[in-house]
């Protein structure tokens, strides 16, 4: 009985405890219920917004692109989860879509269908669904970015475009596959042309035609176009031979009847009698050789990714229109099996499928390795046995070689060790020595004279036994061995191991004497050495046949340069001191002064006439050679100085003039030309020079400048006279104003009221006149002055303005009105004033007198400056005369030369002479329409 109440409290007990258990289960149930509806309601603000995008294609969707396009983009938009992208896709039916009350519906078809939910981009594919989206969608899908795709380059270009379109273009491969098919038939003479009737082929056939045009000169075309498939199957089934096929693109025929391009091209390709080339990759495969083919699905990727690109933000505003050229070459096995193309003939990085599996290209590595190893086999044997071989005759050509290296070193460095007077002597004996080693009968040097006219045997050597031969011995070989001759000039080798190899009539004289003496091999080797005269080896078989290997000539060619080069040391010492003989004699009895100077300083040769030009002896020169410079005159050792410099620096010629002071103290000017001596290296080794006594010429020259002086200041005396009566008129003015001024003056002063300010006016007046007349005349004692030329920087305008106010009176004489055309940007000249205004005051009395015969209302003399060049400017003297004779205008600027009846003809040469001492130019040409121009031009001042 007391278990009960017992049992009853553990019961309580446990309830308790259970309940206490459901009830925290209870409160964990709902805090996950609410934190699920708390998560799911976050998710669901942070879920990315899906992206709408309407695909128009203009096609129907069974044809073949149709899936080729949706698989391109629909690989793009399914592969993007940022943003999530839901694609639909409406076609438009190119075929239909022409058709106004058609479209009208589809507008309202897709106005209401996508009223709600309108897209987020449209993706046009080719022209007619753009055409569409631009204008027939413009209020459904106003303000939606539109990317299109499938669309050429040219056509892009002629549509207006908005600022939210964007779209990748193509290029057609209509040349590229023409020429691949005329690479790869070059007798080409026809291109059949196979095209439907419907809107897709006529379009494509068009931009093919505009292309295939400049073909036309090459290639006639057939055209295949518009006909029904029977007839087109005909057609290609008796083209004419040399002709290929273009398929264009056949969705209809003439007769109506429809099919997708594959179908066509199926039908077409069995009857064709000549190879066919198109552009689409998904045509491949069904009868076409190959092209250059577009790939419809990598272009939906492209039109995709750059929708996808837009979707995100990303506006490719900088190139909203991408070009691209995805083409791939391809051709198909079976057709170049066909047409007997082979594979070698086609492009590089050509892909060619549906090829055949043969026996061979399954199994050909195990065949290969089966065959390699048998062969293996065998060469291991054959090798083991060839080895020995090799062995012996390698053990026996080292032997050899080391023998004639052994002989070629002992050659070479007794020739180095000898005199060269001993090198004939040398020669004779090596040449036994290499005739032994190389198993000859005879050996024999050839040397040719500089111009190689002649030709001789200069060494022989005979063997033991060997009849001596004496025909050749010292004979000119061109006359008895004229086709050797002509062989070696051009630096042939001659390599004759039967005597029998020899050209019968061109070497008739060579064969006769080998057969006469008994040679049955020989071999002659032309030798060239660096400045040296051409000479020839050779080596003759008498009692054997000879082989010659390439080891022969090259061992022969060693020692035929050992040879050459002891015999050119030889002449060369033979001529250096023959050389030196006709030097000394030369410089020994030349007028000149000639002296030859080592890079240390000392003379090497002074020649007898120093006695002559300086006073001083030869010894004085060669005890101090530092002579020649003590007895350069001050003035002029700065010059010498610097000519000297330049001369070893340079390493090039030069001359110069200065003076010396002879032992007498008499100064005599020097005309100094050097040559710096190099060697073959370029190294300086000293300087060869010549000083010619030019003192008279330069008193020539200084008597000549002077008297040219003294004739342009005549001139200018003579313009003078000219111009006295217009001097005296502009003189008389201001004295006469003075006079004037000065006698009101004096009656203000008499006057009772005296004012002041007139007064003042007038003196001023005076002052004026005076000053203007004191500087004409001290203008005219400027250019009365004799003097030489001072170069100074001048405004040119300034002085052609004060020449034109001494020469303005004598050209109003004249009936000549005196213009001043004036550039105001040319720069600052380098010259003298007075003979710039000489030669200027010359040539406009010499226009204003050319238009002395004129009507006088026609007499404009017009002075003009230019800027002539970056270094010149120019001044010109234009008249309106009656021009100058163009038979004389060359030689009107020569001494003497004159039309005037009292003229003396030494204005303008005088004037030439001014203008070249200024290191200008003068010159004359006619106008084109009445009268002459004069104009010369004078440097830019440096200062």
């Amino acid at each position: 009985m007391c278990e009960l109440p017992n049992k009853i409290a553990a019961m309580d007990e446990f309830n308790e405890s259970n309940y206490n258990r459901l009830q925290i289960v209870k409160m964990f149930f709902w805090f996950v219920i609410v934190l699920l509806i708390f998560s799911s309601s976050l998710c669901a603000q942070q879920e990315i917004e899906q992206k709408n995008v309407l695909v128009l294609t203009s096609y129907s969707p069974t044809v073949p692109v149709a899936d080729l396009w949706d698989k391109g983009i629909r690989s793009v938009f399914d592969a993007s989860s940022v943003p999530p992208v839901k694609t639909d896709i409406e076609h438009l039916y190119h075929h239909r879509i022409q058709d106004h009350h058609y479209k009208k519906l589809l507008v309202d078809l897709y106005h209401y269908k996508y009223s709600k939910e309108k897209p987020d981009l449209i993706i046009a594919i080719y022209s007619a669904a753009l055409d569409f989206a631009i204008k027939s969608g413009s209020d459904l899908f106003q303000d939606i970015p539109i990317v299109f795709g499938g669309i050429d380059r040219q056509s892009v270009e002629n549509r207006k475009l908005g600022s939210n379109i964007y779209g990748i273009t193509n290029s057609t491969s209509y040349k590229e596959t023409l020429d691949l098919a005329l690479t790869l038939h070059p007798n080409t003479r026809h291109v059949a042309i196979v095209a439907g009737v419907d809107f897709v082929s006529r379009q494509s056939l068009r931009e093919a035609r505009k292309i295939y045009r400049t073909y036309e000169k090459r290639i006639t075309f057939i055209d295949l176009v518009g006909l029904p498939m029977a007839g087109i199957q005909k057609k290609v089934a008796n083209l004419p031979p040399d002709t290929v096929v273009i398929f264009i693109m056949l969705l209809k025929d003439g007769d109506g009847n429809e099919f997708t391009a594959v179908e066509a091209l199926s039908l077409i390709s069995p009857a064709s009698n000549a190879p066919i080339y198109s552009f689409q990759s998904h045509h491949f495969g069904y009868g076409m050789v190959g092209g250059y083919l577009s790939d419809v699905e990598s272009n939906g990727k492209a039109v995709a990714e750059l929708g996808l690109n837009v979707l995100k933000g990303a506006k490719p505003s900088n190139q909203p229109i991408v070009h691209i050229s995805n083409y791939q070459l391809k051709f198909d096995w079976r057709q170049l099996r066909r047409w007997s193309i082979p594979e070698d003939r086609l492009p590089q990085d050509s892909i060619v499928e549906f090829k055949v599996v043969t026996v061979w290209n399954r199994y050909k590595g195990q065949i290969f390795a089966a065959i390699t190893l048998i062969l293996l086999q065998t060469l291991i044997i054959i090798y083991l046995l060839h080895q020995r071989q090799i062995r012996l005759r390698a053990e026996h050509t080292l032997k050899d070689r080391l023998i004639f290296e052994q002989m070629l070193s002992e050659l070479s460095s007794e020739f180095t060790r000898i005199s060269p007077m001993m090198a004939d002597s040398k020669i004779f004996d090596s040449l036994s020595r290499v005739g032994a080693f190389m198993k000859a009968d005879r050996g024999y040097l050839f040397r040719f004279n500089w111009d190689k006219t002649k030709f001789q045997i200069t060494h022989l050597w005979e063997a033991e036994g060997i009849e001596k031969e004496q025909t050749v011995r010292g004979a000119i070989v061109r006359d008895i061995f004229p086709w050797l001759y002509e062989n070696l000039i051009k630096g042939k080798d001659i390599i004759i191991s039967d005597v029998a190899q020899l050209p019968g009539e061109a070497a008739r004289s060579e064969h006769k004497y080998c057969l006469k003496i008994g040679i049955q091999s020989f071999l002659i080797l032309p030798i060239q050495v660096e400045n040296a005269q051409l000479c020839a080896i050779g080596l003759d078989a008498i009692r054997n046949e000879r082989k010659w290997l390439q080891e022969d000539l090259d061992r022969l060619r060693l020692i035929g340069e050992i040879f050459a080069n002891a015999l050119e040391r030889k002449y060369s010492e033979e001529r250096a001191k023959a050389n030196e003989l006709k030097y000394r004699t030369v410089a020994d009895y030349t007028y000149d002064w000639e002296y030859w100077s080592n890079m240390d300083g000392t003379l090497e040769y002074v020649s007898p006439s120093c006695k002559r030009i300086s006073g001083y002896s030869v010894q004085d020169f060669k005890e101090n050679p530092a002579l020649f410079r003590e007895i350069i005159v001050p003035e002029d050792k700065k010059s010498w100085y610097a000519h000297s410099l330049r001369s070893e620096e340079k390493l090039k010629p030069g001359e110069i003039q200065f003076r010396i002071q002879r032992k007498d103290g008499e100064i005599r000017w020097i005309e100094h030309v050097c040559q710096p001596v190099t060697d073959s290296q370029g190294t300086l080794l000293g300087l060869r020079a010549s000083n010619r006594d030019i003192s008279v010429r330069k008193q020539a020259e200084l008597d000549a400048k002077r008297h040219r002086a003294e004739l342009t200041h005549i001139s200018r005396i003579a313009t003078m006279g000219e111009l006295s009566a217009s001097l005296a008129h502009e003189l008389n003015q201001p004295l006469t104003a003075i006079l004037s001024n000065a006698q009101t003056a004096r009656r203000f002063l008499a006057g009772d009221g005296i004012d002041v300010d007139e007064v003042n006016e007038i003196l001023n007046d005076i002052i004026h006149d005076n000053k203007r007349a004191a500087n004409m005349i001290k203008q005219l004692r400027a250019l009365m002055q004799k003097k030489e030329l001072e170069f100074t920087s001048l405004d040119l305008n300034i002085v052609l303005r004060g020449v034109a106010g001494l020469a303005d009176r004598e050209a109003f004489t004249k009936d000549a009105t005196l213009v001043l055309d004036l550039a105001d940007n040319i720069p600052p000249v380098h010259g003298d004033a007075i003979h710039l205004e000489q030669v200027a005051l010359n040539l406009i009395l010499n226009g204003a007198e050319a238009m002395e015969t004129i009507d006088s209302q026609s007499r404009e003399l017009r002075i003009l400056t230019a800027k002539h060049d970056d270094n010149t400017v120019r001044v010109s003297v234009r008249d309106q005369g009656t021009g100058i004779d163009e038979t004389h205008i060359d030689g009107i600027f020569e001494a003497f030369y004159t039309t005037k009846t009292e003229g003396m003809g030494m204005g303008l040469s005088i004037c030439r002479s001014i203008i070249e001492a200024h290191g200008g130019r003068l010159w004359a040409e006619n106008n084109p329409d009445k009268g002459a121009t004069i104009s010369f031009t004078v440097p830019v001042s440096r200062d």
